[in-house]
């Protein structure tokens, strides 16, 4: 689990036109996870 903060940077670096992949390495988090989190699954 990732704590609330990694999250909000991954989803507000997705806002600013990064892609998941990009926004997941610029987080700190990992790519599967990020790309549930922008699919909303």
């Amino acid at each position: 689990m990732y704590s609330r903060e990694k999250v909000e940077l991954f989803l507000l670096a997705t806002e600013d036109g990064m892609g998941p992949t990009a926004a997941a390495k610029f987080a700190g988090v990992s790519v599967g996870a990020a790309k549930k989190w922008a699919t909303g699954c």
